[in-house]
């Protein structure tokens, strides 16, 4: 394989196709969501080292891409889950990889509780969790969306897919449905 080839084939994702499928919204009151990830190796078998999911809040309101400490906030992490566990996939082989994203820390907790017995450790974890996405919730500019990337191994622009997700503050009602087209 010559070096145009492998030039070639990392702008091509080394061959790996992701396609990601999550709820079109989720609520504040819900602990998390499931997201699917589908991988699939095109031509040649791949590695994945891992595959993330995050959901994002970017601004698309020029205004708000500057704090007051001057540094631009392009893009807010809101949640994430990663599968660290490497796996092979052979050509035309696809793997799918369910992700719990804790979006409500404090729910989630709570439903741990029981379970840990440590009810300040609980606390401090859920109100952590609140904070991140409060602070995501309390500019009315952001627009959302979960981004799904697979790390393949030798690849320097890993695949990924994205899809709009609208995030619900208590008492708000969703609108359209994702059928993961």
């Amino acid at each position: 394989m010559g070096i145009f080839s492998k030039i070639t084939d990392n702008f091509k994702h080394g061959g790996v196709d992701v396609h990601l499928q999550a709820p079109a919204s989720v609520s504040l009151q819900d602990a998390s969501f499931v997201a699917s990830v589908n991988i699939t190796a095109k031509d040649t078998s791949q590695t994945i080292k891992h595959v993330r999911v995050e959901v994002v809040g970017e601004p698309h309101n020029q205004s708000f891409n500057t704090s007051s400490t001057g540094q631009n906030y392009i893009r807010k992490v809101m949640a994430r889950a990663e599968y660290a566990e490497p796996f092979a996939l052979q050509a035309g082989e696809t793997k799918t990889i369910q992700l719990n994203i804790v979006m409500n820390s404090g729910a989630a907790a709570v439903g741990q509780m029981e379970e840990q017995n440590n009810l300040a450790g609980s606390i401090a974890q859920a109100v952590q969790g609140l904070q991140t996405v409060a602070n995501a919730l309390n500019a009315d500019s952001y627009t959302y969306r979960v981004e799904a990337t697979a790390d393949v191994d030798g690849i320097a622009f890993d695949p990924s897919d994205h899809q709009p997700i609208q995030i619900l503050k208590p008492g708000q009602i969703g609108t359209g449905f994702n059928i993961g087209l």
